[in-house]
């Protein structure tokens, strides 16, 4: 689901207001965006504060979007079903696609 005013590209969904949400729900062990522009992004998890952190989100719980590629948000030890938030501030940023493992 996507909050915010978006930009359909031909490869992309791009932000142009000032914020924006993404909200995923899924079933991995871990999920990946590939994402350009730039912004910084919040993840949440489960109606709280990410706990399996991916390798690129940091301890308060955001990561910055500072080029075009893949981005791990959230790492988990076993499958399971999750709702992944993302609060996104940076108007120009784009995500082309979700990678799972």
């Amino acid at each position: 689901y996507l909050d915010g005013e978006w930009k359909n590209n031909a490869d992309s969904m791009e932000l142009k207001s000032v914020t924006g949400r993404i909200v995923l729900e899924y079933y991995a062990k871990s999920v990946n965006i590939v994402a350009g522009g730039s912004g910084k992004v919040s993840v949440a998890e489960d109606d709280r504060t990410q706990v399996a952190r991916g390798a690129d989100v940091g301890q308060d719980g955001t990561f910055t979007v500072d080029g075009q590629r893949l981005y791990n948000l959230a790492s988990h030890r076993s499958y399971g079903d999750h709702r992944l938030v993302m609060d996104i501030s940076g108007e120009g940023f784009q995500i082309y696609t979700f990678t799972f493992g």
